[in-house]
This record gives structure tokens, sequence and C-alpha cells, in this order.
């Protein structure tokens, strides 16, 4: 409560192996104040996916994913990010998260370069 009475409440999501897989803790972990940050994680996929060159058409095995969203426009040759990763944490703790075997679960460093470069469009060639 704080000095008018007033509870708050806040909920923490966290690797757990409490149930012997990785999910939520079940209410059983707390945070301290400011001691957590929160990280977007999109994913996008494509089916089907299968691209052109020189005429010659190649096709993918199984669908292909990746953690950023992007528009092209073949006629002008310029790509430009629409969505990505985002995150409230600091490079120390995405660094400690990387070091403490969740990496797999982060999105890529090059996913948050590509957002941060901005969403401006860019000629690719």
């Amino acid at each position: 409560k704080d000095a008018d009475g007033v509870s708050h409440y806040s909920v923490c999501y966290a690797p757990s192996m409490k149930r012997g897989h990785i999910g939520p803790a079940g209410g059983h972990l707390h945070c301290d104040a400011g001691s957590y940050f929160m990280v977007d994680s999109p994913k996008f996929c494509c089916r089907n996916p299968r691209m052109y060159i020189n005429g010659q058409k190649f096709e993918a095995k199984r669908k292909v994913c990746g953690d950023v969203l992007a528009q092209f426009d073949p006629d002008a040759q310029e790509l430009r990010f629409t969505k990505g990763p985002t995150t409230t944490a600091s490079q120390d703790q995405i660094e400690a998260v990387r070091r403490s075997g969740y990496d797999h679960l982060m999105p890529s460093p090059l996913a948050y370069e590509a957002m941060e470069e901005g969403k401006d469009w860019k000629n690719v060639l």
C-alpha cells in the first residue's frame, strides 16, 4: 500500500521450471520494483516462401520465420523495417540474459540493430 492506503500490484512473468517446462511462475515469483524489464519479441512467418533468380523459381521446404517485418518496393529497390522487437531493458540487462542461457528466447541482436536504424525507406543496392 502507498501513503494513501491504495494497494498496488504487479505481475512478473519469468522463466520457471516449476511445472517441468519454461513458463509462468504461477504467482510464486515476486520482483522488486524496478528490477524487471519487458521484451516484445514478435515473430513473423511466411508460408510457401519462394524467390526468383534469373527467372528460375526456388522454393523453401518449410515456412520461414524472422523477428523483423519489412516492406520492399521492387520498383525503387528500397526496404523499410515496419515492426520488430522492443524492450525496456538496458544493454547490460540484455547481455545478462544472453549470458544466462536464455538467449535463444530473446530477439536476435540484428533485429534490435535493424529497428534502431529507423523506419525510413533505404535503397538496398
